[in-house]
């Protein structure tokens, strides 16, 4: 790719909006929603401190306490992070299936009521619990339900630990060596026919199942398992002799038997801190295979821009647009940070943040050792083009590309309002350049406008989008919307709401640079 075509665009010459996207072709006679430069005002808070490495720690930086919805490549999934989680001290983690015909919101709901909330809060565990993708009935199951598809439960289950260590391990500094897993019903049978043998686990605790003597599927390893299992439900004689069998081959096994007790959860869920103490003294003597204590991945061999004559630190540099038929070149000047740790020998990530400024992502890509474009509309009225903004786009990056040794492989698209509508037409259009794209208050309407519809580009990529709940200029039924109709094309999606409104922030960059940063371009 020659520095002077990055972007390919066959769209006609159209003005962007900075509300949702919808106007027609015609000029905007007003000025557009965002045309001044938005203020950076904090609506969720991300820790300030620098991750802390630790020999048990997944280094994760940038989450934030709390309960939350996520979705993480079209999987919702909720999280309890304890209000006393510090950044500087790995936290362990447990993860929990639901059982057949419920939901992953149910099941949380459940967990709160019976008093799993409280316990992690007590005894400091990160609680996560992902849904279901696989529904083989009316109601959702995990995959091998009523089929025992064990191919079909591994993929699901490989999809919950890219999950867990691309979108919580990134956010979160979780102890390596003490996550868990726990399903009930359903969840159990999961458990028991797939989370067995991943070593990712360090304990695995099977509530309300059993299946008899046997494996049915070999463990990872001769590890703790744990079961719970009310006399009254009918799966407590297979999990009598589950646990019999599991003892017999020389695991650690622990069952307790609930008298008078059904399938219920609620029911089996007597000492929720104690069994939470109890997992947290069975961690792993080493960091699992698959998780590493690195949250950026290294860049790969050979993809360098191969800049040499740029400098790091906060720098402002002029470039010529390249002048095309009814366009003369025209000048713009624009804004660049470049990390300390900077050196031209090795490739660096690029992120260009459209419509925003630099304050959201300064310190993080001084952290995080990326270069940041501040990138704007060329003549600064907020109203992005498809002439001379794609004009202005491609100079840019290949003037940062020969100043800077950018990895090609990894230019990253940050948009808030105005220029998150936009990039969803240029992103979505060129995405054998960028490796990810980053929405935070926009809208995908100008783009279906132009004819650039997600489940039509040249390949999948993943979207990290942010919205405030009570954004009165684009409102959250949007993103929404945006993320079903990017879900349903099959690109991986990260979506989370925040308490805020129509604001891009310093977490709202923490959290978009999460989400991307371990996604690659071709």
């Amino acid at each position: 790719m020659t520095r002077t075509a990055f972007l390919v665009l066959t769209l006609a010459t159209l003005i962007g909006c900075g509300g949702s996207g919808s106007r027609g072709s015609s000029a905007a006679t007003a000025a557009p929603v965002g045309s001044t430069a938005p203020t950076t005002t904090q609506t969720t808070t991300a820790p300030t401190t620098t991750s802390v490495v630790s020999p048990n720690g997944s280094g994760g930086s940038g989450g934030v306490a709390g309960a939350s919805m996520r979705t993480y490549s079209g999987r919702d999934y909720y999280l309890l992070v304890p209000q006393s989680y510090d950044p500087a001290t790995p936290i362990p983690l447990l993860v929990t299936f639901h059982g057949s015909g419920d939901s992953a919101a149910n099941f949380d709901r459940t967990l709160l009521g019976s008093g799993w909330h409280a316990a992690a809060e007590q005894e400091g565990v990160i609680l996560l619990v992902p849904a279901t993708k696989s529904p083989f009935q009316s109601f959702p199951v995990w995959s091998g339900n009523p089929n025992n598809d064990l191919p079909q439960m591994r993929t699901e289950l490989g999809e919950v630990i890219d999950l867990i260590e691309q979108d919580v391990l990134t956010r979160f500094n979780v102890d390596l060596t003490s996550i868990h897993a726990l399903g009930f019903s359903d969840g159990g049978l999961f458990t028991a026919a797939v989370a067995l043998s991943e070593p990712t686990f360090a304990s695995h605790s099977i509530w309300g199942y059993g299946w008899g003597g046997f494996y049915i599927s070999p463990p990872a390893r001769q590890g703790p398992v744990r079961f719970r299992c009310g006399t009254l439900d009918s799966f407590y004689r297979g999990a009598v002799q589950s646990e019999a069998f599991l003892a017999a081959q020389g695991h650690t096994t622990d069952l307790r038997e609930l008298a008078g007790v059904g399938h219920t959860f609620s029911g089996l869920s007597t000492d929720p801190a104690a069994e939470l103490r109890v997992l947290k003294g069975l961690a792993l003597s080493a960091a699992p295979g698959g998780a590493t204590g690195t949250t950026t991945p290294p860049p790969a061999a050979g993809t360098g821009s191969g800049g040499t004559g740029g400098q790091p630190g906060m720098q402002t540099r002029a470039i010529q647009t390249v002048a095309q038929a009814g366009l003369p070149s025209i000048s713009i000047n624009y804004d660049v940070y470049v990390p300390s740790t900077y050196t031209p020998q090795t490739p660096h990530p690029l992120m260009i943040a459209a419509n925003m400024g630099l304050t959201p992502w300064r310190a993080l890509a001084e952290q995080e050792g990326v270069i940041v474009i501040d990138f704007r509309d060329h003549d600064r009225t907020g109203g992005f083009n498809f002439n001379y903004d794609v004009l202005g786009l491609n100079a840019i990056l290949a003037d940062v590309e020969g100043a800077f040794n950018v990895d090609t492989k990894r230019r990253y698209y940050h948009g808030f309002s105005a220029g998150a509508h936009w990039g969803y037409v240029v992103v979505l259009s060129n995405t054998q350049t960028f490796a990810g794209l980053g929405i935070n208050a926009g809208s995908m309407g100008l783009a279906i406008q132009q004819g650039v519809w997600p489940g039509n580009v040249a390949r999948k990529i993943t979207v990290a989008i942010r919205h405030g709940v009570t954004d009165a200029v684009v409102p959250v039924a949007i993103g929404q919307a945006d993320r079903t109709r990017l879900m349903n094309a099959n690109h991986p999606v990260a979506y989370e709401e925040f308490q805020g409104g129509h604001t891009v922030a310093v977490a709202d960059a923490q959290a978009i640079w999460n989400a991307l940063r371990s996604s690659r371009a071709p």
